[in-house]
């Protein structure tokens, strides 16, 4: 049964510590765990401030682990949440540029390759620097 009534927690906040909120349905839930989101979005902080971006991440992630459930995300963030860094956005270009190269070998040494195929050769190989929720995320 669904009930009707939330559950609801009152927690003060300490604006040195905390970070950010995130409010999500099962959709998202049911494909990501609490510790998983969480390292996902502080990862993805330190290399954009576009909230709208990463939400829509968050949903491309939830969308390639299989999510069949409407998924909605908010998210808010508070004074203490991680900052783009440059070091981070370089590590990010690197990284979308070993996956691009990952791919046109994948697609050069097998002509005929589906995405599935591609896909399934990605999540083999070995790849420096992911972010926590893995290939799913890029």
């Amino acid at each position: 049964m669904v009930s009707p009534e939330p559950a609801i927690f009152v927690r003060e906040r300490d604006d040195v510590g905390d970070e950010f909120l995130i409010l999500a349905c099962d959709g998202i839930w049911d494909v990501m765990s609490n510790d998983e989101l969480c390292a996902y979005i502080r990862n993805r902080l330190t290399v954009t401030s576009n909230l709208q971006e990463i939400t829509a991440q968050v949903i491309d992630t939830c969308f390639y682990k299989q999510s069949r459930d409407n998924m909605t995300i908010v998210l808010v963030v508070f004074p203490g949440a991680p900052k783009p860094t440059t070091e981070a956005i370089l590590a990010e270009r690197r990284l979308d540029d070993a996956i691009e190269t990952l791919i046109s070998e994948i697609i050069q040494k097998n002509d005929n390759s589906s995405l599935e195929e591609v896909l399934r050769q990605l999540e083999l190989s070995k790849i420096e620097g992911l972010p926590p929720a893995g290939l799913a995320s890029k």
